[in-house]
């Protein structure tokens, strides 16, 4: 129904549509009930929330997506400070909410390196979009370790190996987030927020310590592309 409605509607309404959504986008039911996916002891309600998120993601999420793929970085700017002024701490802690925001930092990426010839970006826009990314940041940077779902499992007391998947989009996040800062303050704050599960990471990758080949090569390449993000050799870690 949304992706009918934002096809038929004037693009001035379908950008206050838009708005609308991202501004009451922490109270959805896939925001709200996300934590349930961090309890591994009742698998019942995490299967029915994924039912949900995969219909979310099927309906909303995709529109949302093309919807940002085609935008300027003013919009694109505009869009993502109606999320940092609406809870996106809140929001960030939820998959579908940090798969928003990087999209918007995958769009910005693209647009500021003047991939989309039909929004060249001026330099006012740029100056607007540099604002908006410290304020993201600036909400984010004491709570980047809790973002990972792994980190919250083992928080939890589980003694088991929690695999690669549910940590997967929190690394994309963290090198689009890297990509876009500077050395000071953005890459110091980002291995300073992440410390802990980057150097449990390290360790796992080190020690093979995974369900199999591929979930091992998973927690390896996202780790990596993080590290070359913030400019750390591998070489240079010591546990």
């Amino acid at each position: 129904m949304l992706s009918r409605a934002l096809r038929i509607l004037p693009n001035d309404i379908a950008t206050h549509v838009v708005t609308l959504l991202l501004a009451c986008f922490y109270q959805l039911d896939v925001v709200q009930n996300a934590r349930l996916l961090d309890d591994l002891t009742d698998p019942e309600p995490a299967t029915a929330y994924n039912a949900e998120l995969h219909v979310f993601n099927a309906t909303v999420l995709t529109v949302l997506q093309q919807i940002i793929n085609s935008a300027g970085l003013a919009l694109v700017s505009g869009f993502l400070h109606v999320l940092v002024i609406h809870r996106v701490d809140f929001v960030a802690m939820s998959r579908p909410g940090l798969e928003l925001l990087t999209m918007f930092l995958a769009r910005a990426y693209e647009l500021r390196g003047h991939q989309d010839p039909e929004h060249i970006p001026t330099e006012e826009e740029l100056t607007q979009w540099h604002v908006v990314f410290n304020d993201l940041f600036t909400a984010l940077q004491h709570q980047l370790v809790v973002l990972f779902p792994s980190t919250r499992i083992y928080a939890r007391g589980s003694s088991m190996l929690v695999p690669s998947l549910p940590d997967q989009h929190v690394w994309q996040f963290l090198v689009m987030l890297a990509k876009h800062g500077d050395p000071q303050p953005h890459h110091v704050g980002i291995v300073a927020g992440a410390r802990d599960t980057i150097m449990r990471t390290f360790r796992e990758v080190r020690n093979q310590e995974a369900l199999d080949a591929a979930d091992l090569k998973c927690k390896d390449n996202s780790l990596m592309l993080l590290l070359e993000a913030v400019g750390i050799d591998p070489k240079d870690i010591q546990l």
